[in-house]
């Protein structure tokens, strides 16, 4: 068993280290980084081709929303003094948080509709602070919407949330991530929710391991996502389901009643705390899933997290493994 810097034995349990911040900020509207995207001729060119194509006079293109553009109601909800630095009010936080990346989601942001703009944007640092964050939430009689890498196309990151609240708070997850434990022997990895695709891969790399697991919205989606959508993944030639490849649940509150199991198959939001994930090598390996069949799956109330249970399938091949849900260390045995 290695900890995800590779040393031998015992895996730390020193906080990780946070992953370099990029440069340059995401559209707040739209897929992508800032500057990213076609020229303004480009976005011409494109707009007379279509309407040589579909027979119209004229098209007109439209200059994408600025933050300073936006009329946000001022918020309902004040953070509390001691989680005061896990909040934020920011304007460009509150509209980053608003919509997914569907074209419906497109269309509103262009119009500079931003009417259900969550009141606050929660981000925990660590899975304790999301406990307290989801309490005081609670107290509150606040929505709380679940943010992972915000590329939902049905409207699952949207805080519209009607008036059975006091208000909304998105929660992103993007301190919540990195491959915090791998076995080796099992090609067993504990992974934490908030991770995107693309640095998930990049530190399995080096162990010559792969999820292999790749969404259409894999470069901004995380496997909290995956998990709490039931996602399925390109480039598989077998199992291509995420739960498939999930041997644990989710760390956090415990699940109220097996009576919950018909909302198993809802997509309701990243999976905050850690998950641990069946492995495959680089090389063409087998990729064995799980039992789906014998999964229990609850989704507690409260807190509206989602926690799944998996049997290992026995007599795998070579490339199986599995993925174990906890704040804990890796089970020193499978079954």
């Amino acid at each position: 068993m290695v900890s995800a810097n590779g040393a031998d034995g015992q895996p730390s349990t020193a906080p990780q280290p946070r992953m370099p911040q990029q440069a340059r900020r995401r559209k707040f509207w739209g897929w992508g980084l800032e500057g990213e995207g076609l020229a303004v001729s480009e976005i011409e060119q494109l707009g007379a081709t279509f309407a040589g194509r579909l027979g119209i006079d004229t098209v007109r293109v439209l200059e994408p929303p600025r933050v300073d553009e936006l009329e946000l109601r001022a918020p309902r909800l004040a953070a509390p003094t001691s989680l005061e630095a896990a909040f934020s009010g920011e304007p460009y936080d509150r509209a980053a948080h608003t919509y997914g990346r569907s074209f419906r989601d497109l269309v509103r942001a262009f119009r500079r509709d931003y009417v259900h703009a969550p009141d606050l944007v929660a981000f925990p640092r660590g899975e304790g602070e999301l406990v307290s964050v989801l309490e005081w939430c609670s107290g509150a009689g606040a929505a709380a919407i679940p943010f992972g890498g915000g590329s939902s196309v049905v409207g699952g990151v949207e805080p519209d949330v009607g008036e059975g609240y006091h208000g909304a708070v998105s929660v992103d997850l993007r301190n919540l991530r990195g491959v915090l434990e791998i076995d080796g022997t099992s090609r067993a990895a504990r992974i934490a929710g908030g991770t995107l695709g693309p640095a998930l891969e990049a530190q399995l790399k080096p162990h010559g391991l792969t999820l292999r697991h790749f969404p259409q919205s894999f470069e901004w989606s995380t496997l909290g996502g995956w998990i709490a959508t039931r996602s399925g993944g390109h480039f598989a030639t077998l199992h291509t389901r995420i739960d498939e490849f999930v041997g644990g649940r989710p760390h956090g509150d415990a699940p109220r009643s097996s009576g919950d199991t018909a909302a198993a198959g809802l997509g309701c939001g990243p999976v905050g705390g850690t998950a641990v994930l069946r492995l495959g090598g680089h090389a063409g390996r087998d990729h064995r899933g799980v039992d789906a069949g014998a999964a229990a799956a609850t989704v507690p109330g409260r807190r509206g997290s989602v926690f799944r249970r998996f049997r290992r399938r026995r007599g795998g091949g070579p490339g199986t493994g599995a993925v174990w849900a906890s704040s804990g260390q890796l089970p020193a045995a499978w079954p």
